[in-house]
């Protein structure tokens, strides 16, 4: 009796825990992923795909549809990044993991800018990644206020070259 109560205690602890999580990813648009590198098995959570405004998935899904929606400017670059977890042994020191920014194609043809970060988190006898936890975030308003800075920055300077063009001479006059 004791036992069936501390197991009840610990699968409602266990599903508060579960919910608890779930409204945060929900709540902060945070996709997360686990990679099963060896099978190239994909999971994400719901969040991962809606934010890009498609269906969540049950199950696994595959990578190479996701990586289809890379932008193709980007896509060199994210490979590459990705390419050197798997290929690089972790230091003693150092986990093994790669962060990128890159935009990916929306469901509505539009592409947003994401922040990604992996990590390995189970390795092989040889050192080399089996597994990656991630995540992904929108970022999509910080590149856009960044763009919107950059023009304004260089709209200024030319205004102040301009206006010290305009001054010298009148000086020379």
């Amino acid at each position: 009796s004791d036992l069936i109560t501390e197991r009840k205690r610990d699968e409602d602890r266990l599903r508060t825990s579960e919910e608890r999580l779930r409204l945060t990813l929900e709540a902060t648009q945070i996709g997360i992923f686990d990679w099963d590198v060896e099978n190239d098995q994909w999971y994400a959570s719901p969040e991962y795909y809606t934010m890009l405004g498609y269906a969540p998935k049950e199950g696994l899904g595959g990578r190479k549809e996701w990586l289809a929606r890379v932008h193709p400017d980007d896509l060199a670059h994210v490979e590459a990044k990705i390419q050197e977890v798997l290929v690089n042994k972790p230091s003693a020191d150092q986990s093994q993991a790669y962060e990128y920014e890159a935009r990916l194609r929306h469901a509505d043809g539009t592409y947003r800018w994401e922040h990604v970060k992996g990590f390995g988190i189970q390795y092989d006898p040889q050192g080399r990644v089996t597994r990656i936890l991630g995540i992904r975030m929108d970022i999509t308003g910080r590149k856009t206020a960044e763009e919107a800075l950059r023009r304004l920055n260089l709209e200024l300077d030319k205004r102040v070259l301009d206006r010290t063009a305009q001054l010298e001479a009148a000086n020379r006059e």
